[in-house]
């Protein structure tokens, strides 16, 4: 065995022999049989171990058989304790959820601390098996029946080519010592239900089922990386990213056999599930939103536009006339009292407005529901900004983003989009404000 665990973690590959190997170990069979693997393979690593008090004086006896192996391999040895029922009674989740994510943010907190490239878990094929089953009874997609993945960033499986049997007689066979979990036993988790009733039945039609699951598995997982390549090619076509904004175009789809499916797997970066997905599709209704837990989207004629869900833009600048910079979260606006100039900029985020006509503290906000002004060149008509815009073709999103300097309570320049009428430069204007609104570029991570 151990010369088929030295081949598997070579051809995967999943770590490199100078590589750290933070492994995970409960103390049972498979996570102790895999620490015996890695010592007796010479691979550099250490143990882990999580206490989740769950077994009363089994589970304290467990982190002490688990601190002895360590010593034993003479390896460094970490370990922590939850109080796993009252986190789980506080965070309203099951036990078992709650004990996986704990143990998985703990180990990464090792990890990073102690410098290992590395986490190892002790999952074998039998395991992989029993959760492609698991997924399939609760419903899943094709990813959801290729079982455990060997590598998963940081996260690997070096016993995934491994069968339950071959691990029990490697275990006989050097005579390891290992605890016994005798929850396993029992029928209360679905996960035992599958291994103790549903992974025989299978094995009565079928009883080279794991060395057959294993190919499935690989056929399966084939196939996603198939359309891991598709959906990369759609994404290329369809997804613009500009800032904090991501606008996908809707018409790359439609040629597409399944194209919610394609759309789909876009859109579950940003959280939303495949019953929202079909409803946009279906719906198509510009101005429509949907809201994930952290993004909110908007139907925009032929594009979807994402954004994350920020709060309701509320802030106010006010502006004194010794001011000549303000800086918004988004936008620097640079003012210049002068004398009327010869030329002006056609430039929308440049603004000219008679300086004796406006009444300071000028008020810089963003626009709201009954907002109206006289937009320059229309004679002094008035005209609801919910209609300007609307003129403009202007996103729901792009609504939010747009600021308005007011004057005494007059909107006297809609920031990027026109000037009102009140407020411009004529042949009687002595002195004038120049105003400049230039957006700040986002800062980018550049750290590798």
């Amino acid at each position: 065995m151990l010369s088929a665990f030295q081949t598997f973690i070579a051809q995967a590959p999943l770590f490199a022999a100078q590589d750290k190997i933070l492994i995970a170990v409960s103390g049972g069979i498979d996570s102790v049989v895999l620490c015996h693997l890695c010592s007796m393979a010479g691979s550099n690593f250490g143990i882990a171990h999580c206490n989740f008090q769950l077994r009363g004086k089994d589970s304290d006896e467990d982190e002490q058989f688990v601190q002895q192996l360590a010593n034993q391999l003479q390896v460094p040895f970490y370990s922590t304790t939850f109080p796993t029922v009252q986190i789980a009674e506080q965070e309203k989740d099951s036990i078992q959820i709650v004990a996986r994510q704990l143990r998985y943010d703990w180990l990464e907190e090792i990890r990073m601390q102690h410098n290992y490239q590395y986490i190892a878990t002790a999952h074998h094929l039998n395991d992989s098996i029993e959760t492609a089953i698991y997924n399939f009874a609760k419903g899943t997609g094709i990813r959801g029946l290729t079982g455990i993945p060997v590598k998963n960033n940081r996260i690997i499986r070096p016993l995934h080519f491994a069968t339950k049997a071959q691990i029990e007689a490697f275990a006989q066979k050097h005579d390891i010592a290992y605890r016994v979990d005798v929850s396993n036993a029992s029928d209360k988790y679905n996960r035992n239900k599958i291994r103790h009733h549903v992974v025989p039945t299978l094995q009565g039609i079928n009883p080279n089922l794991e060395q057959t699951a294993q190919m499935t598995f690989q056929h399966l997982q084939a196939t996603v990386d198939i359309l891991d390549w598709a959906i990369g090619q759609v994404k290329k076509q369809a997804v613009k990213e500009t800032n904090s904004e991501v606008k996908i175009e809707l018409a790359v789809f439609k040629p597409l056999p399944s194209p919610t499916t394609f759309l789909y797997e876009i859109l579950k970066s940003y959280d939303f599930n495949a019953s929202q997905v079909t409803q946009i599709w279906d719906s198509q209704e510009t101005g429509k939103q949907f809201f994930s837990n952290n993004y909110q989207l908007l139907i925009d004629r032929q594009y979807l536009t994402i954004q994350p869900i920020h709060q309701k833009q509320t802030t106010i600048y006010w502006i004194e006339t010794s001011i000549n910079r303000v800086s918004t979260k988004d936008t620097l606006f640079t003012l210049q009292k002068i004398q009327v100039p010869e030329t002006f900029s056609t430039n929308p985020n440049w603004a000219y407005l008679d300086y004796e006509k406006l009444q300071f503290p000028l008020k810089l906000r963003h626009w709201k529901l009954g907002d109206r002004f006289q937009p320059l060149g229309m004679g002094g008509k008035t005209q609801k900004l919910q209609d300007f815009f609307s003129n403009r073709k202007l996103s729901r999103f792009d609504k939010e983003k747009v600021w308005i300097l007011e004057s005494n309570g007059e909107i006297c320049w809609v920031v990027g989009h026109r000037v009102d009428e009140r407020f411009k430069i004529t042949s009687s204007t002595n002195q004038c404000l120049t105003i400049h609104a230039q957006l700040i570029q986002p800062e980018t991570d550049t750290t590798p």
